[in-house]
């Protein structure tokens, strides 16, 4: 259901008419209710909003989404290079009819490159969005250096998070250049789920999982080396040395499911339930004191406020930018980076009841803030702040 968002009037000049095209490598499911809002909050500003996606990856994602009429596929060519995607999309003629194109801030958009030199010499204008640098992943000392230099050259720039700008502007781009879209999902309908949830069907769950009533954790998400599964168990089975009740509920699939299949005959505090979506997912977070996730954290942190479920992470460098939105003793925990520092934070915290209930607190009072029509007025409110702003 699309959801009326309102555009600063301050921010409406000498936008009327204009043509936007956004290049992405297809839409994620997750992603469609943000695209069909903001293209109909632009267009209630007279802005025509366009996606390109790539046909090749957009056809192989099981979670892809097809049915908007604003979204065009385009032909494309791709290489790997040292391990490397490297892709070259022909948007030649969406970019020509275009007022501004925004790309990801990512190096493997080769028609990015030339598309900056014809921005410098009038051509149309070129925004990023992404992370401000290369967060999920090591980097080359010269990919760094290649990715502030496009960074560099954009019009404007779209940063996921107050963290993503601050990275931005270390690298030299111009504060009043920067839009902060804080990132987020559409909250609403799991925010439903979890009030509907009520004592007798956390009981029965309880009662269905064998699961005691404290000191009940979970770990949901994608099964594969970004979450850390071995990093997970190995903490967990420290935890469950020092609090004989401990139990974790692990929620996904992926690569590394046999990793938590053979680890269920010798571990009794474990418990897996396979993917769990809706419903199911707010009956976990209700019976759950902690969400366990010292492998990568994103849009995970959002879900662990509309559950009011605090997250348990490490320091490890390569979250998401969504692990901005977390604090340490405020609403969530975040330890060193091994398993012995991990197990010692989740045991403190969780015989901490006091401090467990705060936290939840907490992070019931930050979900408004993550609500999706805020991000479509931030990134609606850019879109019009970058057609306005002169060239650089």
């Amino acid at each position: 259901m699309l959801r009326s968002v309102t555009v600063p009037s301050s921010q409406l000049v000498n936008s009327t008419g204009a043509n936007v095209l956004i290049v992405e490598d297809y839409i994620p499911e997750y992603r469609s209710n943000f695209w069909e809002q903001l293209h109909e909050t632009l267009h209630r500003q007279s802005i025509a909003l366009r996606i390109a996606v790539d046909p090749a990856t957009f056809s192989g994602r099981r979670d892809g989404v097809g049915n908007l009429d604003f979204v065009e596929t385009v032909p494309n060519r791709s290489v790997r290079f040292r391990g490397r995607r490297l892709v070259l999309r022909n948007v030649g003629d969406l970019v020509r009819g275009s007022d501004l194109v925004v790309f990801d801030q990512a190096l493997k958009n080769l028609e990015l490159y030339p598309l900056l030199l014809r921005q410098r010499l009038g051509g149309t204008r070129v925004a990023l969005w992404g992370h401000g640098a290369t967060l999920v992943k090591p980097t080359t000392r010269l990919e760094r250096a290649l990715s502030r230099q496009i960074t560099g050259e954009a019009h404007w720039f779209f940063a996921y998070t107050a963290g993503s700008a601050a990275r931005a502007t270390l690298g030299g781009f111009p504060k009043d250049r920067i839009t902060v879209v804080q990132n987020t999902i559409d909250t609403d309908v799991l925010a439903a789920q979890r009030r509907g949830v009520s004592e007798e069907d956390v009981s029965e769950l309880r009662t269905r999982l064998k699961l005691p009533p404290r000191n009940v954790c979970l770990f949901i998400g994608g099964l594969d080396a970004p979450k850390r599964i071995p990093f997970l168990l190995d903490a967990c089975r420290l935890v469950a040395q020092r609090i004989p009740d401990f139990t974790l509920v692990i929620a996904g699939d992926g690569p590394d499911r046999p990793l938590v299949e053979r680890a269920l005959p010798s571990s009794p505090w474990l418990r897996f339930v396979g993917r769990a979506t809706g419903v199911r997912k707010a009956e976990l977070g209700a019976a759950a004191d902690l969400l366990l996730m010292p492998g990568r954290v994103g849009l995970v942190a959002v879900d662990s406020f509309v559950l009011g479920t605090p997250i348990a992470t490490t320091r490890w460098p390569f979250h998401g930018p969504e692990v901005d939105y977390l604090e340490d003793g405020l609403n969530a925990r975040i330890s060193g980076n091994t398993p012995d520092e991990f197990a010692g934070a989740v045991s403190q915290t969780l015989l901490a009841r006091d401090e467990l209930e705060r936290l939840s607190a907490a992070c019931l009072a930050e979900a408004p803030q993550y609500c999706l029509g805020r991000m479509v007025s931030n990134f609606a409110g850019g879109v019009i702040s970058a057609l306005n702003a002169p060239r650089g």
